[in-house]
């Protein structure tokens, strides 16, 4: 485990880090944990009250990244 060998790292810290490496159900945990992480940051795009794509008159829009005025849609404000 070379990759883990850093200058500030107890021998137990590394035993125990050695350890959880070699269980397989840890690494399956650790990679559903960070799964769960990463959609729980993107959750303002999943759980957001604009749309992600607008295609209006042949043109397409992304509100979630800019804001339109009401008259690019044929409002009069």
């Amino acid at each position: 485990m070379s990759f883990l060998r850093l200058n500030h790292l107890t021998p137990l810290t590394e035993r125990r880090i050695k350890v959880f490496f070699g269980n397989r159900r840890a690494k399956w945990s650790l990679w559903v944990f960070i799964g769960l992480f990463i959609i729980s940051m993107l959750a303002n795009i999943i759980a957001n009250d604009k749309p992600l794509i607008i295609k209006y008159n042949s043109d397409i829009y992304f509100p979630f990244i800019k804001e339109y005025s009401e008259t690019t849609f044929g409002g009069i404000f």
